[in-house]
This record gives structure tokens, C-alpha cells and sequence, in this order.
């Protein structure tokens, strides 16, 4: 007979301090230090130092579980700076985000 302890469950899939969490936070970590390697220099033209300096990764839960977040609140000229220049092919998120969300170091 296996008996589960939805509690111990509980804290080992859904929570930010549980092993589940902690990988998560690690992997978003990751990202955020690639993302903030990618938003430097010639890649992006950077001129104030504000993308790179706003990047978080941030680890919350929510009704469904654990939602990782990698941003930054820098804005240029009423729109999304980063965003907008890794939406035209200088990829300082998105490429951070394909290489390290899978790396296991």
C-alpha cells in the first residue's frame, strides 16, 4: 500500500523553497545573468546602462503553481526597450532564455 502526503507533496512540487523551486529560481537566475551579459556593449547599443541594470528574475506562485519571471522595467521613449530590440533580431532575452532555461549547471 503506498499512502501520499499531499502536504509533503505540496511543498516538493509547488513550493518556491521546495527542490521543484529552488531548480526553478537557479534556471531563472541563469537566465537573468545571461540576459544581463546579452544586454551589454555593441549587442544592443547601449547607452545609459538602464536594461541591463533593471534585469531581475523574479520566482512567485500562483493558483497554478511556480511562475518564473525575467524582466526589466527599462523603458525608452514610451515603449519597451528591451523588448523591442529583441523582437528585431539583437536577441538579449530570448537567446538567454534558449540557452540557459535547459542548461542543468
Amino acid at each position: 500500500m503506498i499512502t501520499v502526503n499531499d502536504a509533503i507533496m505540496a511543498t516538493f512540487l509547488r513550493s518556491t523553497f521546495g527542490p521543484i523551486g529552488r531548480d526553478l529560481a537557479r534556471r531563472a537566475n541563469n537566465v537573468a545573468e545571461q540576459a544581463a551579459a546579452n544586454a551589454s556593449g555593441e549587442i544592443l547599443g547601449v547607452e545609459t546602462g538602464d536594461l541591463r541594470a533593471g534585469i531581475f528574475a523574479r520566482l512567485d506562485q500562483d493558483a497554478n503553481g511556480l511562475v518564473a519571471t525575467i524582466g526589466s522595467p527599462s523603458l525608452h521613449r514610451g515603449f519597451g526597450y528591451g523588448a523591442y530590440w529583441d523582437a528585431r533580431g539583437r536577441p538579449w532575452l530570448s537567446k538567454a532564455l534558449r540557452d540557459k532555461v535547459r542548461d542543468n549547471t
